[in-house]
């Protein structure tokens, strides 16, 4: 089920009403006075305006014209905006899940559900829930258009060689997550994809090999990785501009630094 436009469809006065709320139940909250906090975020909301063709507009309602502002993803978060796909499992008729959906749309909100069925699958997001006709229990794939394209970063690419080396691993765990049945040749083919972008041989099929000897109970619950903090009070950052000669400005900073 999908909630038609929910991004773009906060009233100002529920949104407003959804941060007091959040903010008045959380007691760990020591920042500046409440009503102050909302009389910025009704001025945000009242007097935002937008330019088009050299004129200036000013925005009389909802969120449509602020998606690219600062405060948008707090606010939507507030108001749940972010949850605009819904999987659930229907037990009932068709017709009576039709019939949910239209009361549901009966009621009075800028709120407007439509919905997908299937008996067999269905996408929901990146994945496709499908049942399996052996054993009836329901399995998950990569959901992949038939316009899909190998678009994987190429390994040519200006970045940084840390991002290109994980992105396999990142990849790979991703198709043990997903896959449910098969991984092995879904694995393959993901190795294929890369090979076919110029990362080298023998980091896709080490990596292919670490990805098959993962548990997927595990990816599913993020345990492949523990986090160790880093002490970075010893720490003196750089920050620029990443391009081709990023890591001989390293190389040189490094070596320098080493002779101080």
């Amino acid at each position: 089920m999908d909630v038609h436009s929910l991004y773009t469809c906060i009233p100002h006065e529920a949104g407003i009403q959804a941060t007091r709320e959040l903010m008045s139940d959380n007691i760990a909250y020591k920042g500046s006075p409440i009503e102050f906090v909302l009389s910025l975020l009704e001025f945000i909301l009242y007097k935002n305006y937008f330019k088009f063709k050299n004129q200036f507009f000013l925005q009389l309602y909802e969120t449509k014209h602020i998606l690219g502002h600062p405060l948008f993803r707090q606010y939507g978060g507030y108001y749940r905006c972010y949850i605009d796909d819904l999987f659930f499992l229907w037990y009932g008729s068709k017709e009576d899940l039709v019939n949910l959906v239209d009361d549901l749309n009966q009621i009075p909100s800028n709120i407007r559900f439509t919905v997908h069925n299937d008996p067999e699958q269905i996408q929901f997001l990146d994945v496709t829930v499908y049942k399996d006709k052996g054993n009836n229990k329901l399995q998950t794939k990569i959901y992949q258009k038939a316009t899909d394209r190998n678009s994987l970063l190429h390994y040519t690419s200006s970045h940084p060689k840390h991002l290109l080396e994980s992105l396999p691993k990142s990849q790979m765990m991703r198709v043990v997550r997903l896959t449910s049945e098969e991984q092995e040749r879904n694995l393959n083919h993901m190795a294929t994809q890369f090979l076919k972008r110029g990362y080298p041989k023998r980091l896709v099929d080490n990596t292919k090999q670490w990805a098959m000897s993962l548990d997927r109970t595990a990816t599913i619950k993020g345990d492949t990785h523990k986090k160790v903090p880093k002490n970075r009070n010893d720490t003196m950052m750089f920050t620029t501009t990443y391009d081709a000669c990023t890591p001989l400005i390293k190389n040189s900073m490094c070596y320098s630094i080493g002779q101080l």
